[in-house]
């Protein structure tokens, strides 16, 4: 009798351990893996390069045709919608995010897609069908930061239509409904900058820098964006000529991201405004900044623009120095042969001021010699009415204008822009 009980006992227990085994593999293991894919897909996704989000849509497509069953094939669908999106593949992205309003999901999720639809409609410029969409999201009750991007989306439609009122409008909503929308606060900023208010774009890039950069620093992807777009402006507003409301936008980025690239190329930039400015000094300084800064990308450029600044202040000494140390520290430098014209332009300067200064203190030698003979003389015979005139001098020594070396577009008159890259011009198209 105690026998069969042991029995019975010793089989629940086996039974149970077998019944517990079937969950751990059926449920646990399944879900510990989706897990898992679904975190090494996201992670693919936030690099925001091409290659990471082509890894993230096999990621996505393994987790959701492995792992079916799963919650976590619900967010891969939605996530490898989103790949697609941003891979620039809209009417795949569709598709996907079609496909997911076939399951079972809630309305928060439900909304989200939706939304999604409607926005890549407009991509496909089917604009007043993603608009007429996204209207009717907003008549219902949703959470406030899609709301948010809903009024973000029909801000951007009206600024792609130069309604720049409109689109204000509708950030402005979009800040009320969530403040912290990062997008809509920079947005606004190139609505400045389109309407040419570029102090006020400026001032608007700042606050957003005060508020959720300097805050959210180790958001590396954000904080990327934003320093490209703020310098990305400061050039289009140089290449415009318009050097004092580009100045902002230089400094404020090597000062306030002094260690990122942009930093040293916002320097040297810089440089250029006051050499634009014919500031040469305070050119002079920002570019032997640039020298001092790494990365060493515009130590070059910067070496030239600094014996170029010399020359145009007559100091033709430093300029020839300048140009010779470049050619010396860059002997296979993309701009050698232009380090090289330069140098022998500064030579050449050097020595015309030379034989000047030799010519005038001769010149004065023989006037000053002249006027004792006059003094000293004692003859009784009357004196010319007309005084002695020592021989004429030469006029007045101005900054050496060579001629311009048409081969590079190098013109010594004046600050020369046309240099190919010298003042950044590869930078942006």
């Amino acid at each position: 009798m105690i026998k069969n009980i042991y029995i019975i006992i010793g089989s629940l227990i086996i039974l149970s351990g077998l019944g517990v085994f079937t969950v751990h593999e059926e449920i646990f293991v399944p879900n510990s893996e989706a897990r898992s894919l679904l975190a090494e897909g996201k992670l693919l996704l936030e690099q925001e390069s091409e290659e990471g989000m082509k890894r993230a849509v096999e990621t996505f497509t393994v987790l959701a045709s492995h792992f079916p069953d799963t919650e976590q094939a619900k967010q891969a669908l939605y996530h490898l919608a989103e790949s697609y999106e941003k891979l620039g593949n809209v009417d795949v992205a569709i598709g996907k995010y079609r496909r997911l309003l076939g399951l079972d999901l809630d309305e928060d999720m439900i909304d989200k897609v939706r939304y999604k639809i409607a926005r890549l409609q407009m991509m496909r410029h089917n604009a007043e069908e993603g608009v007429n969409s996204m209207m009717m999201l907003l008549s219902k009750k949703i959470e406030p930061s899609l709301r948010s991007d809903i009024y973000t989306e029909i801000a951007r439609f009206h600024a792609d239509r130069n309604e720049f009122e409109k689109s204000l409008t509708n950030y402005e909503i979009a800040l009320s409904e969530y403040p912290r929308n990062v997008n809509a606060n920079i947005e606004i900023g190139d609505i400045y900058f389109q309407q040419g208010k570029y102090y006020e774009a400026l001032s608007q890039y700042k606050k957003v820098y005060r508020v959720f950069i300097d805050r959210n620093a180790r958001e590396e992807t954000i904080v990327k964006k934003y320093i490209q777009n703020v310098f990305e402006k400061g050039i289009r507003i140089f290449r415009k000529e318009k050097y004092k409301e580009a100045e902002g936008y230089f400094e404020f980025i090597y000062t306030r991201f002094p260690k990122t690239a942009e930093a040293e190329e916002s320097l040297y930039y810089h440089g250029n405004v006051h050499y634009g400015d014919r500031n040469y000094e305070k050119a002079i300084s920002l570019f032997r900044q640039v020298i001092e800064l790494a990365p060493a990308t515009r130590d070059e450029n910067a070496f030239i623009k600094t014996g170029q600044c010399f020359y145009q202040l007559g100091d033709y000494k430093k300029s020839a120095i300048l140009f010779a140390k470049a050619q010396e520290l860059f002997p296979n430098g993309r701009y050698n042969k232009i380090a090289s014209q330069w140098e022998d332009e500064a030579r050449k300067a050097l020595q015309e001021s030379y034989t000047y200064e030799a010519e005038k203190s001769k010149t004065g030698t023989q006037t000053q010699q002249a006027k004792k003979e006059t003094n000293d003389s004692k003859t009784t015979e009357k004196l010319p009415t007309e005084e002695l005139k020592p021989d004429k001098l030469p006029e007045e020594k101005k900054v050496r204008k060579s001629p311009t070396v048409k081969d590079n577009k190098i013109d010594f008159f004046r600050p020369n822009y046309n240099e190919p890259d010298l003042d950044g011009g590869t930078v942006v198209p």
